[in-house]
């Protein structure tokens, strides 16, 4: 082997080191990026669960002495209708 072939086996083999380096440098970068969307989207997951649960809770308050009295009324209609 010449001077000239180990010069260009040398900078063929840094070539490929620094494309290696860079490849290793973008899969890191993507999953960093896939790490923090995974994050991001259990944030907005328990944000919606918590607006969810507020509704509920807020309905429950608002409308549930309502419902409970016309389930009562049913179930003396009902027990009237039997001969309970």
């Amino acid at each position: 082997m010449d001077a000239l072939e180990a010069i260009t086996l040398d900078a063929l083999q840094l070539r490929l080191w620094a494309l290696h380096a860079a490849i290793v440098r973008q899969h890191d970068s993507l999953s960093r990026r896939a790490s923090e969307e995974a994050g991001q989207d259990m944030v907005e997951y328990a944000l919606l669960l918590g607006l969810l649960s507020t509704v509920a809770i807020a309905f429950v308050i608002l409308v549930g002495p309502q419902l409970a009295s016309t389930f009562s009324t049913i179930v003396s209609s009902l027990q009237t209708t039997v001969g309970h």
